[in-house]
């Protein structure tokens, strides 16, 4: 199992840039519910000994709906655009089949992904071969303070 602070500290620097919020809110015994429930994966891509990115992968709806999510993909600031985005993206899809095979079958892997991620993820998820579901428009407030440096 992961240890907590790592997996935050993992979620915040690659998550930051891009808003991600809610395993921010959880307090340590709901995050361990998710990160640390048997159906749930978290790898990690290192360069040189350091955290280079992550990707969750989350089987809890395996059994029922025969689907694996990715729940959560992403570099550290100073690795995106070094060339690492795509293997680990492979490296995902690859574990979640091989996810899927172990338990069974699986019928889908998917992913979300909104306006406030990195502006080139649905050109890689696309070239990756997911294909675009649905969309949904949705407000959310943006946590960061103000002002807000352009990215």
């Amino acid at each position: 199992a992961i240890p907590l602070s790592f997996y935050r500290y993992l979620y915040e620097t690659v998550g930051a840039p891009w808003c991600w919020v809610d395993r921010r809110w959880m307090g340590d015994a709901e995050l361990a519910s998710h990160v640390h429930d048997p159906r749930v994966e978290v790898h990690v891509a290192c360069v040189e000994g350091a955290p280079a990115g992550y990707f969750e992968l989350d089987a809890r709806k395996l059994a029922s709906d025969r689907e694996i999510e990715l729940a959560y993909f992403g570099l550290v600031p100073w690795r995106i655009g070094g060339g690492l985005g795509g293997p680990l993206l492979d490296a995902a899809i690859e574990r979640a089949w091989v996810m899927g095979r172990a338990h069974g079958a699986m019928d889908r892997l998917w992913v979300h992904t909104c306006s406030l991620d990195h502006p080139r993820a649905r050109a890689a998820y696309a070239r990756a071969g997911f294909v675009e579901y649905e969309a949904h428009d949705h407000e959310e407030w943006d946590p960061r303070p103000l002002p807000v440096s352009p990215r």
